[in-house]
């Protein structure tokens, strides 16, 4: 019991500061005229993400994880909303995503089991993983590493591997092996900003 709440704790926290670096890559990259370097497919699936875990974790009463997705949902619109902001496509945004987030959120809420639920909130998190990819594809690409949001990165791969341990303690499958994708992913985004960046250092 000791664990589960100091893992819940500490991913809490680190959870926070996975979804604020989007929020600092977004400002950062739009004041260099490079916000076509986050990816905005990442951004919805996260938030979409985000929405289904909350409703899971109402589901089956985590407080825990009540807590961290109602703070990672609410930053995670804060996100897009940013996002689309910057790029001038708000006004056709905003009445498209209020639509659709009452209705999800009803028909889950009231005709989805938590188990259905819960699968869904893995498949969006890997697809949400998967998206970010599209940086090292361009990084790779370009051979510049600065594509690649190491803040992002770097605090995916922490928040998710605390998470994954959350979820082996805590039994739940769901939290287990979405957020052992997220590691894996998080990861290799890492190695591969730090290969660029010493090569570009090496060759220099």
């Amino acid at each position: 019991m000791e664990a589960e709440i100091v893992l819940s704790s500490i991913g809490i926290i680190l959870s926070v500061i996975n979804t604020v670096t989007p929020t600092i890559a977004i400002y950062h990259r739009a004041k260099s005229q490079s916000l076509h370097q986050v990816p905005l497919n990442f951004l919805c699936l996260y938030h979409a993400c985000q929405l289904s875990c909350l409703i899971y974790s109402i589901m089956i009463v985590s407080p825990s994880l009540i807590i961290i997705n109602i703070i990672t949902t609410f930053l995670s619109c804060i996100n897009l909303l940013l996002y689309v902001m910057y790029t001038g496509k708000i006004e056709a945004f905003l009445p498209k995503y209020f639509v659709s987030f009452i209705m999800s959120s009803f028909l889950t809420m009231n005709f989805a089991s938590y188990k259905f639920v819960g699968s869904m909130s893995s498949v969006l998190k890997i697809l949400s993983s998967i998206s970010s990819l599209e940086s090292i594809k361009e990084a790779l690409k370009t051979k510049d590493f600065k594509v690649i949001d190491i803040g992002m990165a770097f605090s995916g791969f922490l928040a998710s591997a605390v998470w994954a341990m959350f979820g082996k303690i805590t039994m739940d499958v769901y939290v287990y092996f979405s957020s052992m994708v997220g590691v894996v992913i998080c990861l290799t985004l890492t190695v591969v900003y730090y290969y660029l960046k010493f090569t570009k250092k090496a060759n220099n």
